[in-house]
């Protein structure tokens, strides 16, 4: 079992640190632009969903870990990318699809954080964290889909860009910090 972390780790805290780093990006070129228009976030969205999608996949499909954990991954990944094609290839859509869009993507997101979450070691003591961000990405997502009311698509908006912003910039501090405490719990299964 340590053997197979061994190998499977080194892969994990990579794409950690690349998710933390296109997270951090993307929400603060949201929040720094919440005035952008909703065909301006819905290409930044759609950018931001495709490469999470590819990497996702191009890491899964390579990846020496159990077949489901992989399987589960590479639908993740899929449904990101097809997210992400949907955004960029469909810019005219009204402000309640598009919400229906990331809604739905940010809840896939939550629950395979949050199966992972469970599924790790219980020695290592990031695991709170990706629980911590799964709970937080369905709590989005469900508003996205339920919540947000018609005052206006610009209003929408504009609460929606910011929030989503603010929602990637806290993706990208766990992931950092998931990343650091997944180094750190390789180093320990190494030197056991």
């Amino acid at each position: 079992m340590a053997e197979e972390m061994v190998v499977v780790a080194p892969d994990s805290f990579k794409g950690a640190v690349l998710r933390a780093i296109i997270a951090i990006a993307f929400g603060v070129i949201l929040v720094a632009w919440p005035s952008a228009t909703l065909k301006a976030f819905l290409i930044v969205f759609g950018i931001f969903a495709l490469a999470f999608g590819v990497f996702e996949l191009i890491a899964n499909i390579t990846a020496d870990a159990d077949k489901e954990h992989r399987t589960w991954m590479i639908i993740f990944g899929a449904v990101s990318a097809i997210a992400g094609i949907m955004a960029l290839a469909w810019p005219s859509a009204t402000t309640r699809i598009i919400l229906i869009i990331i809604g739905i993507w940010a809840i896939g997101l939550g629950c395979i954080e949050i199966v992972a979450a469970v599924r790790l070691p219980k020695q290592f003591t990031g695991r709170w964290l990706l629980a911590l961000f799964g709970v937080i990405s369905v709590a989005i997502g469900l508003w996205l889909i339920l919540g947000p009311e018609a005052k206006g698509s610009t209003d929408v908006a504009s609460i929606v860009v910011i929030l989503v912003g603010v929602f990637a910039i806290l993706e990208g501090v766990l992931m950092a910090i998931y990343a650091y405490a997944l180094r750190k719990f390789i180093k320990e299964i190494k030197k056991a």
